[in-house]
């Protein structure tokens, strides 16, 4: 019989391997775990196999998941890209086809804010800060969503932020989801006039 280590040595087909970017105790192996199940087993579609890989990889601090359950940064950690619960939070976010992780959007804050100016279908949701490069949050929060009266848009915080300071470059941010509704904001930069 072959070995747990031997099995994810010699299967071919993980789509990603890494450190866990939630955990970094756990190695994530992803890839398609009922082939791996029945390359183990010999049996199609072998729930109780696929159930017993999961205990052995626990035990040796292995995470177990499915391809389309995962994706790698930059950095090579292996983020969930499956929601947990209510308010859940992805851990990255991609844009213009690089992913960006929590921190590093935070140490390369002038890099990750050029994805996000002036882009009214983007938002930061790493609650970054902006004010070292510039901009100032506006004060007021909006909503958006199921209920009567959550019917912000960016467009219109947009035209608020501008109707005060004349046109600015924006950030919009996110500052909590809940079942039928978000809530959101913005940071904003007057735009300098040539004298």
């Amino acid at each position: 019989m072959k070995t747990f280590n031997k099995i994810l040595a010699e299967w071919q087909e993980w789509s990603d391997i890494g450190q866990s970017y939630d955990d970094e105790s756990i190695t994530v192996y992803s890839g398609d775990l009922w082939a791996l199940a029945k390359a183990f087993s010999g049996k199609p579609t072998d729930s109780k196999t696929l159930d017993r890989l999961h205990d052995i990889a626990e035990y040796y601090g292995v995470e177990l998941r499915f391809y389309d359950e995962t994706i790698t940064d930059n950095n090579g950690k292996v983020h969930n890209t499956t929601p947990t619960g209510w308010g859940w939070t992805p851990t990255y976010a991609i844009h213009d086809c690089q992913i960006w992780a929590v921190d590093e959007a935070q140490d390369h804050l002038e890099d990750y804010a050029k994805y996000l100016i002036d882009n009214d279908d983007i938002a930061d949701r790493f609650d970054a800060d902006f004010e070292p490069i510039g901009f100032k949050r506006w004060e007021s929060l909006c909503e958006s969503g199921w209920h009567h009266g959550q019917n912000d848009t960016p467009e219109r915080l947009r035209e608020s932020i501008e109707a005060k300071y004349g046109s600015c470059e924006l950030i919009f941010y996110i500052d909590s989801t809940g079942q039928f509704d978000v809530t959101f904001g913005a940071w904003f930069k007057p735009e300098k006039k040539d004298q």
